[in-house]
């Protein structure tokens, strides 16, 4: 199946700070910063710096400040690889090369602070979507992260706060308005694919965002009961929920649209990935169906316990059911014909399966109930006759 690679860059808003002459503004994350400036040769690998964390830290919203300071401290934006493809597929694999190379993309920062969260058992989800910035605001794709503190979900992007391009050159300056940013600020620069991720009562559409108009929608959005019923569905009925809203909130810039047929080929992968279980399970049950049609044939010789021959067809069945449910998990899904006529003669072909195995279950229950003596002649038919005529 044809995957889909989005591309992610983006370019980095220089802040300047500004201080009052008289008075410092006092960091309130000196404490949790102080205990990250570690030696990178300390730390060689993802687990062992989830490790430190963990053992360092309490709350989750210390490790998340932690791993943001970690991230934004020892983590170069790379320009160079700007305009190479980069998936998310793997997460593990990716999160770890930028650990090791210490240099990333928009979509490294990401999944490395999310990997890292995961490591530290705080709640977390890897957001895709836009920025507005002053070229084709259309084709940017970004992404940053939510993380859950304190029952609330908060936003925080590692790229941004880590520094900022001048020209094609990277200058490291952490800046911590990307640290928990309020969603009703970041929406002004950021447009998640998801509307559930803008983490607002009432989400802009694609068309408000990049006309800087303000929502036009009279109902407000429970967000917080999207996110979580989003987050416990399995991932086709994600992907689901996903595209339905990007309909919804606007489909014609070229990040959606491809997003979009992104999400159909996860669906179909889905699919394809159930149909290959529910074909799995009709093989195993036929092959052991076919074991048992040979141990019959042979009058159930080399003789089996009681107990293992009564299992027989019970275990295999079991594949059946198992087999009709990865179909059924598909059938109500897909309108595609070809799909359809597969497991249309899929589904006949475990209903003749079943069927064999209702009778043979009802042979191996009377055999077990005939005495031992007697069992032997339930192999035989017996034809009685009057003067040579079987009778039935």
């Amino acid at each position: 199946m044809k995957r889909f690679f989005l591309i992610f860059f983006f370019g980095l808003f220089l802040i300047t700070s500004v201080f009052s002459q008289t008075k410092a503004v006092a960091n309130p994350y000196l404490r949790i910063d102080r205990l990250m400036d570690i030696p990178n040769d300390s730390i060689t690998s993802l687990p062992a710096l989830g490790a430190y964390i963990n053992a360092t830290y309490v709350s989750d919203y210390e490790k998340s400040r932690a791993i943001f300071y970690w991230i934004t401290q020892n983590i170069r934006y790379a320009p160079e690889l700007m305009y190479t493809f980069t998936n998310n597929e793997n997460k593990s694999r990716l999160a770890k090369d930028v650990f090791e190379n210490k240099a990333a993309v928009c979509i490294g920062f990401a999944v490395l602070y999310d990997s890292l969260c995961k490591l530290t058992q705080v709640p977390s989800y890897v957001v895709l979507g836009s920025t507005r910035q002053s070229f084709l605001p259309n084709v940017i794709g970004h992404a940053w992260n939510a993380v859950k503190v304190l029952d609330e979900w908060q936003i925080i992007d590692a790229t941004w706060g880590s520094g900022y391009l001048n020209g094609q050159y990277f200058v490291k300056s952490r800046n911590d308005y990307y640290f928990f940013p309020d969603a009703q600020k970041l929406i002004l620069t950021h447009l998640p694919l998801d509307p559930i991720w803008q983490m607002l009562n009432k989400p802009l559409s694609l068309y408000q965002f990049h006309s800087q108009l303000r929502p036009t929608s009279t109902v407000e959005w429970n967000y917080n009961d999207s996110i979580k019923q989003f987050l416990s569905s399995d991932d086709l009925h994600q992907i689901k929920a996903t595209a339905r809203r990007l309909v919804a909130f606007g489909n014609n810039s070229e990040v959606t649209s491809n997003y979009s047929l992104y999400l159909k080929a996860k669906e179909y992968e889905i699919y394809h990935v159930r149909m290959k279980l529910a074909g799995k399970n009709y093989n195993k049950a036929a092959d052991q169906f076919n074991v048992y049609i040979e141990f019959k044939n042979h009058q159930f010789s080399p003789v089996k316990p009681d107990s293992a021959l009564a299992k027989m067809i019970p275990e295999l069945t079991k594949f059946l059911v198992e087999s009709e449910h990865h179909y059924s998990l598909v059938i109500n899904e897909i309108t595609e014909p070809d799909y359809l006529e597969t497991i249309h003669a899929n589904q006949k072909q475990i209903s003749d399966l079943k069927a064999r195995a209702v009778e043979e279950k009802k042979f191996v229950d009377k055999y077990l109930s005939t005495k031992k003596n007697k069992r032997r002649d339930l192999f035989f038919t017996k034809i009685y006759t009057i003067n040579g005529v079987p009778i039935k």
